[in-house]
């Protein structure tokens, strides 16, 4: 990169730089505004989760979905229902255990 064209962003910089600094002080002399309003944010920082944790958490995940599709698949089936009491078997066709 040349000198010139480095100037030239540092010039550009300073002059966007003077413009918020005029712009914070004329709303504090407003009473609009204060600095700490017009600032950004402090940056959070961000949560380390170690790699046990990590996987405490994915192996109590997959126990809810795991029991999820259990009750899903009870809901699914059929209610269980004895089969003497649906069966019609023929009189002459049944067992002595049956009757």
């Amino acid at each position: 990169m040349e000198t010139a064209q480095i100037l030239t962003e540092l010039l550009n910089e300073r002059a966007r730089i003077d413009r918020i600094i005029k712009a914070i002080r004329e709303a504090e002399s407003d009473g609009q505004a204060s600095v700490a309003s017009v600032s950004k944010p402090a940056n959070k920082t961000k949560k380390h989760v170690s790699e046990e944790a990590r996987k405490k958490i994915a192996e109590t995940q997959r126990q809810r979905w795991a029991k999820q599709k259990r009750e899903k698949a009870e809901q699914q089936r059929p209610s269980a229902v004895p089969a003497s009491s649906t069966e019609v078997i023929p009189p002459g066709l049944r067992s002595e255990e049956a009757v």
